[in-house]
């Protein structure tokens, strides 16, 4: 029996061989093992400190104002669907749309409304607008004076989000004319040509409307803000005047 369980010296040679060699795998399995599971460990602390920060930059609301700050206002995000959502929480006094940034900026009628707004949204930071992620925090204004966004020259956007306007229909001074001469005295309008400039908001058409006072010209922007037309029984699209000109020359020549 003793024999038996007693292993030829060659064969016992191997095995205290194969046995360092097996504990010294096993020691550094165990130390690759514990480096890989500390490192396993530490990785998921990482990635959520990496979503924390942005987190925090989401949710970096700025000191209270009655003015509050939207950021990701893509085209698709119409002011009549942010005037919608926002109104909720109390009365706009007024709304600036900085298209060329892709912002906005919203004064409400008090800070107490604005702070409502801004709590309502403080996580995860963001509310949903036509389908987008709009981020809202207080301004750094304190106010929106009217004379800095009021003359009698106003933009317009004529959007859809599905196809582009200037595809589907050919808009002349003549059509722009049809849509704002019922609201005010309409000195001139220039269709803008698109450039390279207009590549980011192809599926818009642009046009330079010009009224007899700065005040028609506000009480026009507020009107039509953000409203649909429709041209025949299938071209439609939607107005967007985010601002006004205060300093600008068009041509002399009435469209009428």
């Amino acid at each position: 029996m003793g024999g038996y369980n007693q292993a030829p010296p060659h064969m016992q040679q191997d095995q205290m061989m194969r046995g360092r060699g097996g504990g010294g795998g096993m020691m550094s399995n165990n130390m690759r093992g514990g480096g890989g599971g500390r490192g396993g460990m530490m990785q998921p602390p990482q990635q959520q400190q990496q979503q924390q920060q942005q987190q925090n930059r989401n949710n970096e609301i700025g000191e209270c104002s009655p003015v509050v700050h939207l950021r990701n206002v893509t085209p698709e995000v119409s002011q009549l669907s942010i005037q919608t959502t926002i109104q909720a929480f109390g009365k706009i006094k007024n709304i600036v749309m900085l298209r060329q940034k892709n912002q906005a900026l919203i004064e409400m009628e008090s800070t107490a409304d604005a702070q409502t707004l801004v709590d309502c949204f403080k996580d995860p930071g963001y509310v949903e607008i036509d389908g987008r992620r709009v981020y809202v925090r207080f301004s750094l204004h304190t106010e929106l004076t009217a004379t800095q966004h009021t003359s009698k020259t106003l933009l317009v956007s004529m959007f859809n989000t599905q196809y582009d306007v200037s595809a589907a229909t050919h808009i002349t001074p003549s059509i722009v004319f049809q849509i704002f001469g019922n609201y005010g005295p309409v000195e001139r309008i220039v269709v803008l040509p698109k450039n390279e400039s207009s590549a980011q908001n192809h599926n818009r058409v642009q046009a330079l409307v010009q009224f007899d006072t700065k005040e028609n010209a506000q009480t026009v922007k507020n009107t039509l803000q953000g409203q649909p037309v429709t041209l025949g029984e299938t071209i439609t699209f939607t107005l967007d005047i985010p601002v006004s000109y205060t300093h600008l020359t068009l041509p002399t020549k009435r469209i009428v």
